[in-house]
């Protein structure tokens, strides 16, 4: 096993600069915390920016910084003021935060702050790419960094790259209005295991894949450029023994207190929370003078107009509720603009009656579990948003819609009034599961469960990456080279609608150079109608089977037909047909050798509840009349079972008689091509098993793949 590397958008310590003086202060955070139990059996280093803009440092500080962090384990990843506003502040805090959390209307979206966005990814990857091993394990850490594991992948194919996403993944209604929605997803998909707090941002995440990148999904894999992806949740814990201290010191309060305590974000759910508290106290005068609503609010991103803002907003609205309700012996609400260490928050959990955790939308809320560890009684109370990840876990806290501010305010009168004994058991199954799932329990499962999926079997196994060098020296000896092709997916990219796959000036152009370059002999056999077929490339003597070669145009414009009739079509088509009416999105593509049931373009979900009714109703139909029922990228198709692609390649091979091979396709009905030829060089473009020798990633992969194969044998030549 090889070094771990942790990468994160800041290192965990605070950096301290007294005249010539360099110190670091560890900072204390749930992943250093959970890291540490990892530290005893795999040493680890971290990469991250030290929090202190690069400028700000002379050569000789700099220097003085790289080697005090050496010797913690530690790589810096310099970073300029102008970095930090545009990547951070910006694209990952304009742009990906409030997405993220569901405030569209607060989402910005600039060029500049995209760009700088690479640019830090990259800057990332430059800084570590000098220290990495191929047998090492990376773990990339949060949305400011979500490029980084495609850039690790590409230079390092055999490195062990885990990613966790510790806010919440939008729904794709959403992430699909990012521009650089593809970008990030294929950022993310360089990891092999990627992982969520929760199975809602699991979800959204596979939604997304699905829907924007048109990608099949297997429970929570996805197959992805020959490699197998892991998505999963792993819902992350505390240190629960860190706020289990120093209970019997508290002072009891003569007021019931009511505790908040956040960083100041809109995400929170703060004026909320307060026009909560504000119904509370109007519908029960009975608790006035009997509670106190301790709300602490530490600064965050101050230099942002829309924190400016909040903070004005929220004080305003204390002011308020303090005017209205508080008199000269008591204030409803106390509170406090500043951060607070850990230490000093352990005497405010544990003398808070009612633990106020009421976000907007949250990735996860450690402060709720922290609370339930620090009130080791049992006798206080969580409110807990519905929206926040840990509401998944703590279902026995007194749960809220944070919007609606009426059920807020009854939350609150209800955590008061609850009995000891009610308040004790739910405490108790809480403390329970933040016990046995804490901060160490996620650490070491996410890593051990990426080290076990290396180890899980290849997909690919059955075939190797393609390379030109198996294929050149076959090639030098050949007088009559044959290239068989498959169109959709192999020549060309799929589309979501079959009549958008034009054939490019690039493949015309790959055409001519092997028919007149290498005087090669060239075929293309596809499912689409031959008639199609000879629109695109009747000018070029090529062979031409259609309809997986019902239909066949030889390169001298002689034409067979092969094949039985069809008395099942128009049942198909009328069955079909009904399954269309239910699928917006679908589309049936009607050939002379059969019928094609197109669903790429429909909502993936949709299609998992639709398509096993299709396929039982085709095979109850089959049953009475001969027709073969074949599945293919996001197709469905019926056509004549006494016609397939191999039978095509026969006849194409028996009139060409080459000494050199090379087919290509994509999808099932290639795999008769395979089978069929079997001497032949043949190659798989895209995921999953074949029959195949080799594999390509996609077309541009093939496409490359090909041209250095023109280059070769041409300088051979």
């Amino acid at each position: 096993m090889g070094m771990l590397w942790i990468i994160s958008n800041r290192l965990p310590f605070s950096v301290h600069l007294q005249k010539d003086t360099i110190t670091l202060k560890p900072s204390v955070g749930g992943l250093a915390t959970g890291l540490q139990s990892v530290r005893e059996s795999q040493p680890f280093q971290w990469v991250g920016w030290p929090g202190i803009a690069r400028e700000k440092l002379s050569e000789k500080e700099w220097k003085t910084l790289q080697e005090q962090f050496h010797a913690k384990d530690a790589v810096p990843v310099p970073l300029s003021q102008e970095d930090i506003d545009l990547y951070y502040h910006g694209y990952a805090n304009e742009t990906l935060w409030p997405l993220s959390h569901y405030f569209l209307e607060k989402t910005k979206q600039r060029p500049e702050t995209w760009d700088a966005y690479k640019a830090v990814n990259l800057r990332f990857f430059e800084v570590i790419k000098h220290h990495l091993q191929p047998h090492d394990t990376v773990w990339v850490h949060d949305y400011q960094l979500m490029l980084l594991p495609g850039l690790l992948r590409d230079a390092f194919p055999s490195l062990k790259i885990g990613y966790f996403h510790h806010i919440p993944f939008p729904s794709f209604e959403l992430f699909r209005l990012l521009v650089q929605q593809k970008a990030l997803l294929n950022g993310l998909l360089g990891a092999d295991l990627i992982g969520f707090h929760t199975y809602d941002y699991v979800r959204h995440f596979m939604s997304c894949v699905t829907r924007i990148l048109q990608l099949d999904r297997q429970l929570f894999t996805l197959p992805y450029q020959q490699r197998r992806i892991t998505v999963d949740a792993f819902p992350m814990g505390i240190d629960v023994s860190n706020f289990q201290v120093g209970q019997n010191q508290i002072k009891k309060s003569s007021y019931k207190i009511i505790l908040s305590i956040d960083r100041l974000d809109y995400s929170k759910g703060i004026p909320e929370r307060l026009l909560g508290y504000e119904s509370f106290l109007a519908n029960h005068p009975e608790f006035h003078g009997k509670v106190n609503l301790k709300l602490i609010v530490a600064p965050s991103r101050e230099h942002m107009d829309s924190y400016d803002q909040l903070k004005v907003l929220i004080e305003q609205k204390v002011a308020e509720i303090n005017g209205k309700y508080g008199s000269q012996s008591w204030m409803p609400i106390w509170y406090l603009y500043q951060s607070f260490p850990q230490d000093d928050l352990m005497p405010l959990y544990q003398s808070a009656d009612v633990m106020l955790v009421t976000p907007l939308r949250d990735g996860m809320n450690l402060v709720a579990k922290e609370y339930i560890a620090a009130r080791q009684d049992g006798k206080g109370v969580l409110i807990l948003s519905q929206t926040a990840g840990a509401s998944q876990e703590l279902s026995e806290a007194l749960l809220v819609n944070p919007k609606d501010t009426t059920a807020i305010g009854q939350a609150i009168f209800d955590a008061l009034t609850l009995p000891e004994v009610e308040r004790k058991r739910r405490h108790q199954a809480m403390m329970k599961r933040i016990t046995r799932a804490n901060v160490h329990y996620w650490t070491t499962s996410f890593l051990h469960r990426l080290q076990q999926h290396t180890h899980d079997h290849d997909p690919f196994s059955n075939t190797t990456f393609a390379s030109p060098d198996t294929m050149i020296a076959a090639w030098n000896k050949s007088k009559k080279p044959l290239f068989i092709f498959d169109y959709d997916g192999t020549l060309h990219p799929l589309q979501p609608r079959p009549d958008d796959a034009i054939p490019t000036p690039k493949l015309y152009q790959m055409l001519d150079i092997l028919l007149r370059r290498y005087q090669a002999s060239i075929a293309i056999v596809s499912g689409r109608d031959g008639k199609q077929l000879k629109s695109w490339f009747g000018h070029l003597p090529l062979y031409l089977a259609g309809n997986h070669g019902r239909t066949l145009r030889f390169p001298d414009g002689h034409e067979e037909k092969m094949g039985s009739s069809l008395p099942w079509k128009k049942d198909v088509l009328r069955i079909l047909q009904q399954y269309m009416d239910q699928m917006p999105g679908s589309l049936i593509e009607e050939k002379a050798g059969g019928i094609a049931f197109h669903y790429r373009q429909c909502e993936p979900d949709m299609v998992a509840i639709r398509k096993g009714d299709i396929l039982h109703t085709l095979e109850t139909l089959k049953s009475r009349t001969p027709m073969q029922i074949m599945l293919g990228h996001k197709v469905i198709e019926v056509k004549d079972p006494t016609i397939h692609k191999g039978i095509a390649v026969e006849k194409i091979t028996a009139h060409s008689l080459p000494d050199f091979t090379l087919v290509a396709g994509d999808d099932q009905t290639d795999e008769a091509m395979f089978s069929t030829l079997v001497d032949a060089h043949s190659i798989h473009v895209g995921s999953g098993k074949s029959y195949a020798k080799y594999h390509v990633d996609n077309v541009e992969a093939f496409f490359t793949l090909l041209n250095v194969l023109f280059q070769k044998e041409s300088a051979n030549h």
